[in-house]
Formats: C-alpha cells, structure tokens, sequence
C-alpha cells in the first residue's frame, strides 16, 4: 500500500487486538498500524470480525 500524501510506500508495524467503546455488539477487532519512512504519515486500518466473512 502507497502513502497517500506521498506516494512512498508505506511500512506494516503490526497488528494488535483492540476494544472500542461504542462496539456494542462486542466483535472482536484487530487495528493494523502503517508508517511512511519518507513523509512520516502513520495509518490506522481497523479490521472487524464479522460472521461470514473472509479475508481475500
């Protein structure tokens, strides 16, 4: 994936698991982290698990 204020790309710091407050339906939810070594933009990607989905 390309930084979208640069174009450089970007690099994959991890995959955590992770609450949040207005999750009522209690998913779980995994929040992946990426930076930009060139313009140093950081990018949050929340992933929710829902039934019946897959990851293609």
């Amino acid at each position: 994936m390309n930084c979208w204020s640069c174009g450089h790309e970007l690099i994959w710091g991890g995959d955590h698991d992770t609450e949040w407050e207005d999750n009522e339906e209690e998913q779980h939810m995994v929040v992946t982290n990426l930076s930009c070594p060139k313009c140093t933009a950081e990018v949050l990607v929340y992933h929710v698990n829902v039934e019946g989905r897959t990851n293609d």
